[in-house]
């Protein structure tokens, strides 16, 4: 869903911030009948695919605060406004810009242009021509650093997340003060132990754009991607989106990227995946 308004908005809420690899690569070995035909629809349906769940929430009615959208060459934008409480807490309900982060990521990868991106939080500006704010610099700046297809949170959303309370009272739709364990900073899918490629081996929250969205998010028509303890299909599975659209892998830094994603996967994989997306808590 992309922004129609033409108006200034200043914005507190997520910033997501990615980058397709290889994109250089993809222009540079293909015909412009090819990226018009094949790369150009990936482009224009990539973004909108990912915000409503894979075509689950069309209206994006699952969640309180749509996320929107910006695509320009081969970066693309998600953010999304989140009122805050007077006490900071971030009162939420539903899915938010972080599970759609995860199935843009995966269903990049699946279609052959794989992301690399960094989610921030703050206050920022926003207008049908440009943003403005120190959560898009600091987005942009931790991408860059990482050598993989994955996606990570910065240090903005790491001290967001740390201030919200494991419960929340919620009030949706007509139903008054539900105590429900719905935190807006998806646990799921948040990985706090695997140390990020970016050169200082550092331990910065990612996020998990795994299996777990065959399971959890349910995504519709998601192949099986580390669902196994065969180390060898996993690699192929990352070898086959890298090298798609006449991508070269045969570069270093590039093999260290590959290497990044698959160690990834296999990490993610042995992550136990809980049964229900909220837990009810009787008020005391």
């Amino acid at each position: 869903m992309k922004s129609n308004n033409s108006d200034k908005q200043k914005i507190t809420g997520f910033f997501g911030f990615f980058d397709i690899l290889g994109f250089k690569e993809i222009i540079a070995k293909n015909g412009l009948e090819y990226l018009c035909d094949i790369i150009g629809p990936i482009l224009d349906t990539l973004d909108n695919e990912a915000v409503t769940m894979g075509g689950v929430d069309p209206s994006q009615d699952l969640c309180i605060h749509p996320t929107s959208t910006f695509v320009f060459s081969d970066t693309i934008i998600l953010y999304e406004k989140v009122p805050q409480l007077p006490n900071g807490h971030i009162h939420n309900f539903g899915p938010t810009l972080i599970e759609k982060a995860a199935i843009l990521t995966r269903l990049a990868f699946e279609k052959g242009v794989p992301l690399r991106g960094a989610i921030s939080f703050g206050e920022y500006i926003v207008t049908d021509r440009y943003f403005f704010g120190k959560p898009i610099l600091e987005a942009y700046m931790a991408e860059k650093k990482c050598s993989w297809s994955g996606v990570i949170f910065c240090d903005s959303v790491v001290e967001k997340m740390q201030q919200q309370p494991p419960t929340q009272i919620v009030n949706w739709r007509g139903i008054e003060n539900i105590r429900v364990r719905s935190h807006p900073f998806n646990q799921e899918l948040i990985v706090s132990d695997h140390r990020i490629p970016d050169g200082r081996n550092r331990r910065n929250p990612a996020l998990r754009w795994d299996d777990i969205l065959r399971f959890r998010q349910i995504v519709p028509g998601l192949e099986h991607l580390n669902s196994t303890t065969d180390v060898a299909i996993i690699q192929k599975r990352v070898v086959d989106a890298f090298s798609q659209h006449n991508k070269s892998i045969d570069e270093k830094n590039i093999e260290i990227k590959i290497k990044n994603t698959t160690d990834f996967l296999i990490h993610c994989g042995g992550i136990p995946i809980k049964e229900l997306r909220l837990q009810y808590t009787p008020p005391s």
